[in-house]
């Protein structure tokens, strides 16, 4: 695969050329060739995989509103093999390199819709589902406004982290490797909390439904206390096996290194990303997403990046200044999450449930 890319021409007139083709963004962002390539290819593959997880997503969701929360995960046991023997197949026995790590990433992204009909179909009593008429497409309109601040609050933290990625790979490729693991390995540390958060909202808000006041707190109450004991675990762990993590997951030495200096700092990271994200859950239960929206959008965009360039790159603390910045911001985020909560009317949200049911069309 690297062949491919040692032959392309270093002088000035395919530099300025380069930037305005297809991944000239890109290389206005991050100064090596190569990997602007390998990411365009990669992207470029990895899209059409879209349509079918947009459609398991929803579809997860959907069900998951109706406790049927194995759905997933049965759909991931069968398609998860399936990814890696296509992953192996493409990359060592076809050679396709990156692209065929893109490739398998697709087409069992497009498979996982089907895993949840199947599952409707076989596991559930036929209730999941219920018949195409016009009133499907009423009461929309309270949804939707429901909905978009949800996808707010879930693409600020997605981009937040992105962001630190694409600012790494001003420091060079160490750097940028040493920040993709790091994303990685809090992205799968943060699979626990995740799975709290979907599972508080959808308790919370069945409770409000059922006019349940103390019910919906006290999940609440509880769904916090378990997200205090993930992260302080997940924290103690991280620190004491600092010296191992890296090596884990990469054998490159420079990678290795930096990643250490930065295992602390993530460490502490993990107790407020743990809050932070059943808090989410919890916001979304009880129905103020818009709440949750704007404090997600001020923490990731108004509050981490200005604070990780200038610790970063004024400082000089380079990784360490990227992380401390995005702490920060989650902190924030934490505080002003959990005054918000602690001040909420319950019977309030209550009447709010009872008013979103009445407006319900009944069959």
């Amino acid at each position: 695969m690297s062949e491919g890319y040692i032959g392309v021409r270093r002088d000035n007139t395919d530099v300025l050329s380069t930037r305005y083709n297809s991944y000239g963004f890109i290389q206005l962002l991050i100064h090596d060739d190569t990997i602007c390539t390998m990411a365009r290819d990669f992207l470029r593959i990895l899209i059409l995989g879209c349509p079918g997880f947009a459609c398991f997503e929803c579809g997860k969701r959907f069900l998951q509103a109706q406790g049927h929360f194995a759905a997933s995960l049965y759909t991931f046991l069968v398609c998860i093999p399936v990814q890696i023997l296509l992953t192996w197949y493409f990359v060592k026995h076809l050679g396709f390199g990156i692209a065929g790590i893109a490739a398998s990433l697709s087409i069992t992204r497009n498979m996982l819709p089907f895993g949840l009909v199947i599952y409707s179909r076989i596991l559930t009593p036929g209730d999941c589902w219920r018949p195409m008429d016009a009133q499907i497409f009423q009461n929309w309109s309270k949804m939707v406004k429901l909905a978009i601040p949800s996808l707010l609050m879930l693409e600020a933290d997605c981009i937040g982290f992105e962001i630190l990625t694409i600012l790494a790979g001003k420091f060079g490729t160490a750097e940028l490797g040493a920040q993709a693991l790091s994303v990685t390995l809090c992205g799968f540390i943060y699979k626990v909390p995740l799975a709290l958060s979907n599972a508080a909202a959808t308790e919370i808000g069945e409770r409000l439904g059922e006019a349940s006041a103390k019910k919906a707190h006290d999940a609440a109450k509880i769904s916090l206390w378990l997200a205090g004991s993930i992260g302080s675990v997940t924290g103690i762990v991280l620190l004491s096996l600092s010296h191992h993590v890296a090596q884990i997951l990469t054998n490159d030495t420079s990678v290795i290194a930096l990643v250490q200096e930065i295992i602390p700092l993530i460490a502490v990271f993990q107790l407020f990303d743990a809050f932070v994200g059943v808090m989410n859950g919890v916001i979304r239960g009880i129905g103020r997403q818009a709440f949750g929206a704007w404090v997600q959008t001020l923490g990731y965009y108004a509050v981490g990046p200005p604070l990780s360039i200038f610790t970063a790159f004024s400082l000089g603390w380079r990784l360490i200044g990227l992380w401390t910045g995005l702490s920060l911001a989650m902190v924030v985020i934490f505080i002003l999450e959990a005054i918000y909560l602690w001040f909420m009317d319950w019977e309030q949200l209550v009447e709010e449930a009872r008013r979103r049911n009445d407006m319900e069309p009944h069959v």
